[in-house]
């Protein structure tokens, strides 16, 4: 006996939704392994550069831009 219209629909949607769960638990698995490469931030107490070895910044900049895993050398001074 043939399914009526409405129970397919409600089951097409019950699947569809099952599936659209599945797919986000799937992308947020992926999303959270991924992992930006750890970063060398250099200071120096005049700085104002890009935290670079060349241009250093100041240590308020590099503490904003810090994430964790990333090493803040700090100048002398």
């Amino acid at each position: 006996m043939p399914l009526s219209k409405t129970k397919h629909l409600i089951l097409s949607l019950a699947i569809s939704s099952l599936l659209v769960i599945g797919l986000f638990v799937f992308l947020g698995e992926i999303h959270s392994t991924v992992k930006a490469a750890d970063v060398d931030l250099f200071v120096t107490p005049g700085g104002g550069g890009s935290c670079s070895h060349i241009a250093p910044c100041s240590l308020a900049s590099a503490l904003a831009s810090a994430s964790d895993g990333d090493t803040i050398y700090l100048a002398a001074g």
